[in-house]
């Protein structure tokens, strides 16, 4: 069996979930059963970072969803590096609308995360207990993700780059190892989303987690990424694993013009119109 890694500007080269041949099916309503993805075999490395990109329908969300543990698949096996399993691994959905708890203020959601972190261990009671403490981790997410000074505002009060902002900041209070994101940039205008853009890269230079995002974008896809998964139309899987070899820090308009970059982006381009056939 063959699996799609790559190399990776990281050292590490242990997988943190291993897929082997995972697949869904769905029913129809007339009782029929539809395969919204075929067999999947991959190793998403640690510490690195994996864009998937492909038409709609071809079974990119539906397998974000399924290492996520919010759907279960019909086929197929995952291996996670820790014995956390899933319970390592935070959700950040295309609609910020999803992710928070609008009944909350932004601090309180960001609560939420931390108590989700420290649930079952002794400083589980301490976030209850301390709230100069509690406070003052609650204000240093939201400044990580440029929210400062806005815990006691609700989720409403935000626009929507800052409510995505938000729901970042509430994944990441809540210490994953995985981050998986499911184009969470494609309801906020263009200079927000470059702004969201560089945000994720510095929290994951600086955090070493390894993140998995979902999008229709070739250019945010290599902007962000070290490999680009291309998936092909109808859930058929995996066309190419792409390696991105840019050099980093990476930057909006330089990155952009490199000549490999422009490669990069014809070669994508061509295998996702190649996967319609």
């Amino acid at each position: 069996m063959s699996y799609y890694t790559s190399s990776t500007p990281q050292t590490n080269t242990k997988p943190a979930i291993r897929i082997e041949r995972l697949a869904k099916d769905y029913s129809s309503s007339s009782g029929n059963t539809v395969r919204a993805l075929e067999p999947v075999d991959l190793d998403i490395v640690r510490e690195s970072f994996v864009a998937i990109v492909g038409r709609s329908g071809c079974g990119k969300s539906t397998l974000l969803r399924m290492l996520a543990g919010l759907e279960n698949p019909s086929s197929g096996r995952l291996h996670w590096e820790h014995d956390a399993g899933v319970e390592s691994v935070r959700y950040v959905f295309q609609s910020y609308g999803e992710s928070l708890l609008p009944w909350l203020s932004v601090g309180a959601n960001v609560e939420f995360g931390l108590r989700h972190a420290f649930r079952g261990t002794a400083s589980d009671n301490n976030i209850g207990q301390k709230p100069a403490d509690r406070t003052a981790l609650i204000t240093s997410y939201l400044s990580e993700v440029g929210l400062p000074g806005t815990a006691a505002l609700y989720p409403s009060e935000l626009s929507g780059g800052m409510q995505q902002r938000l729901a970042i900041a509430r994944a990441l209070a809540s210490g994953p190892d995985i981050l998986l994101l499911d184009e969470p940039f494609s309801a906020i205008d263009a200079l927000s989303r470059s702004n969201m853009q560089d945000l994720l890269l510095r929290i994951w230079q600086e955090r070493r987690i390894t993140i998995v995002f979902v999008t229709h974008d070739i250019d945010e896809a290599l902007y962000l990424a070290d490999r680009v998964i291309v998936m092909k139309e109808g859930g058929k899987g995996i066309v190419r694993d792409i390696d991105v070899s840019l050099p980093r820090p990476r930057e909006q308009v330089a990155t952009r013009e490199l000549p490999e970059f422009l490669r990069l982006r014809r070669e994508t381009l061509q295998l996702i119109l190649e996967g319609v056939q």
